[in-house]
């Protein structure tokens, strides 16, 4: 539970400073090309940020999603965490949920992706002085950085927690505090 608490503040950060970004209106100006490694990782970061911003009407929506689907992951992990009836129900529909949600994002925002990906590969010979690589092997790089972020983290990780919520100890904990539970509202004869 805690990792799918985790899994929940990380989606509630990253969505709510999309969205705080993309609210403020600003678009970040590019980052002088020097060579330097510093220089590139930044230009990346801003390339990435201007594509979001010119995707804005797209983009601000699914950020806002994914916070507040992230929100209902975090509460349904703090209600598993601590007995209450339905937690772990709660917790694998907010998993799937934020599962398809990831999928959808990605779906929706391929042309994001194409043209913050276009913008680092024409910069890539003022960006990577010190390692020459051909323009065709870098594009193939970057958009498999980002099938791996979705396959690996966005999905590899909810499907990680969405294992370890249905896994013979966890059901056993579930159960337990489901048994705790009720036992907390059934009344003593002494209370009659």
């Amino acid at each position: 539970m805690v990792m799918t608490w985790f899994i929940g503040m990380y989606g509630v950060t990253a969505g709510f400073d999309t969205a705080a970004y993309l609210r403020q209106g600003t678009m970040p100006a590019f980052v002088p090309l020097t060579g330097q490694a510093d220089d590139a990782r930044q230009f990346v970061h801003v390339a990435r940020q201007r594509a979001i911003a010119e995707a804005r009407q797209r983009t601000l929506p699914l950020a806002i999603a994914k916070v507040l689907l992230s929100l209902v992951l975090v509460a349904a992990s703090v209600m598993a965490m601590a007995g209450r009836r339905g937690g772990s129900s709660l917790v694998t529909q907010a998993l799937v949920a934020n599962m398809a949600l990831a999928v959808i994002d990605y779906a929706l925002t391929k042309n994001v992706r194409a043209q913050y990906i276009e913008a680092v590969v024409r910069a890539g010979p003022a960006l990577f002085v010190n390692r020459p690589e051909h323009e065709g092997s870098f594009t193939s790089v970057l958009w498999w950085t980002e099938r791996l972020k979705l396959f690996v983290f966005d999905l590899g990780s909810a499907s990680l927690a969405l294992a370890a919520v249905h896994a013979k100890r966890a059901k056993g904990y579930f159960e337990a505090s489901s048994h705790v539970e009720e036992e907390k509202s059934e009344p003593d004869d002494d209370d009659l």
